[in-house]
């Protein structure tokens, strides 16, 4: 009987009174009561029932009690490196933030991804689907890449429909200071195919 265990890689957290439980190895984020926050803190499955444990191995929240995850994202990192089916993107529909911290490295421009940048965007990535890429995974960055939502919404439609028509896999994470996040961008992050980093 295979035995699991709860993944390192698990990070609790609270915001308005609702326990989260975020994976940072898959991106996966649920919601938890206050009894599984109790037993992930405790690394502690014997208490969890059938359900959670079913929805907690599918999304990475529990592991295989052998794996190395460490190694297992080491792998799968150098896997993208040499793998001519997968093409990583970093999109940045802005360099514009809603913050001003002094340690950040990033310029300060006013500005947003021009029509034309994003038409050659497109481009680039049908360019490489054409040549065989079967999985597009696309990092919204930035500056604060929520400050233009209709940007990534535009983006995510084009990318979507592409890996569609070339029968390919799309993928998408965002990095993001949280801070325009709202209980309605749950939707957002849905339909636009969206995990957390």
């Amino acid at each position: 009987m295979e035995k699991w265990k709860i993944s390192k890689y698990n990070v609790l957290c609270e915001h308005d009174n609702q326990n989260y439980i975020v994976n940072t190895a898959t991106g996966a984020i649920g919601e938890i009561d206050e009894k599984t926050k109790d037993n992930f803190n405790d690394h502690n499955l014997k208490y969890l029932d059938q359900n959670t444990i079913d929805i907690s191995k599918e999304e990475g929240f529990i592991v295989p009690s052998d794996i190395d995850e460490t190694k297992l994202l080491e792998l799968n990192y150098l896997n993208s490196q040499f793998n001519d089916e997968y093409l990583g993107i970093v999109i940045a529909p802005t360099m514009q933030c809603n913050f001003a911290c002094p340690y950040c490295f990033e310029p300060r421009i006013k500005d947003k991804m021009s029509m034309q940048t994003q038409r050659a965007l497109i481009e680039f990535i049908e360019m490489h689907l054409k040549k065989g890429v079967k999985h597009i995974d696309v990092t919204w960055y930035g500056g604060e890449p929520l400050i233009y939502k209709d940007i990534i919404e535009k983006l995510t439609k084009q990318i979507s429909k592409l890996t569609l028509q070339y029968n390919a896999r799309y993928s998408a994470y965002i990095i993001t200071n949280g801070y325009l996040i709202s209980d309605n961008d749950k939707l957002f992050f849905k339909k636009n195919n969206i995990k957390l980093l």
